[in-house]
């Protein structure tokens, strides 16, 4: 029988540093401190914790356990969790 991924725990055996999920596009990152988050096009799935998405302009996006947002391929941001946080990313 095949067995389910624990992605807190997965995340947090590699933490400030995305792993990919078995099968493809989609990673899984546990933060505690900030970083680059690129510029691709991407979707960030929040699983526990809060997460700031520092945006061009000031603009900013706050990111609860269960929340989602896509960012457009060329839209730099700086991932600044609020203590720690777990949250999925997949190509958008």
């Amino acid at each position: 029988m095949p067995e389910a991924l624990h992605l807190a725990r997965l995340a947090q055996s590699s933490p400030e540093r995305a792993l990919t999920l078995p099968g493809g596009a989609v990673r899984i990152l546990s933060l505690t401190k900030a970083q680059d988050g690129g510029t691709d096009a991407c979707w960030f799935v929040c699983l526990n914790g809060t997460l700031l998405l520092d945006l061009p302009h000031g603009d900013f996006v706050t990111l609860r356990a269960g929340e989602a947002y896509r960012t457009e391929a060329g839209v730099a941001r700086r991932l600044t969790p609020v203590g720690q946080v777990t949250v999925l990313l997949t190509d958008a």
